[in-house]
């Protein structure tokens, strides 16, 4: 297939004509103006290729929302580590949208109890993730965390499980201590 080689003209009207029209419009100008047979795919590949731009933006209509907009409050299951996530209005930290969705169990932890203390995170106590009940999640600490991992309390049974949690904080704070003094 041969290449079409354009000559200064037809290149300085495609950079004009692409301000105007569509390509599809262009196309049938530039064929009928210079007698040629190229297709919009050629031509737009050509201005592509030399970084004519038609300087038109789309326009969007004023409130525009695209169809997957979810609105506030709409929740997913998080695939990764099987959360549920909300949609909040909270500023994005790394974005600076005006929304951002975050874990649901730390949103209801937070209005029923105040901001997660820096030191804390939020687990369950029946051990189910999907369970976001105020009644059922607490704050714990890391080393907590990973001491309920080690006694692997989500596979207690439930009338183990405050006796469990209990130990895990023993554990834990009998291993700052020992760190600490040593």
């Amino acid at each position: 297939m041969a290449r079409h080689k354009y000559t200064p003209e037809q290149i300085e009207f495609i950079r004009q004509g692409f301000k105007e029209y569509t390509m599809k419009d262009l196309t049938v100008l530039f064929n009928k103006r210079f007698g040629t047979n190229q297709t919009t795919a050629q031509l737009k590949s050509f201005a592509g290729n030399r970084n004519i731009r038609s300087g038109r933006r789309p326009s969007l209509k004023k409130n525009f929302k695209p169809p997957n907009c979810k609105p506030l409050g709409a929740e997913r299951i998080c695939k990764r580590d099987n959360l549920i996530l909300i949609k909040v209005a909270e500023t994005d930290p790394l974005t600076g949208c005006p929304t951002r969705y975050k874990y649901k169990h730390v949103h209801v932890y937070e209005q029923h109890h105040g901001p997660v203390p820096e030191d804390k995170v939020v687990t369950f106590l029946d051990g189910d993730s999907l369970n976001c009940d105020p009644a059922n999640l607490t704050a714990v600490t890391w080393a907590e965390l990973m001491a309920m991992k080690r006694n692997r309390y989500r596979l207690m049974p439930d009338e183990l499980r405050p006796t469990v949690l209990a130990l895990s904080k023993l554990q834990a704070k009998a291993f700052t201590l020992a760190k600490n003094a040593g």
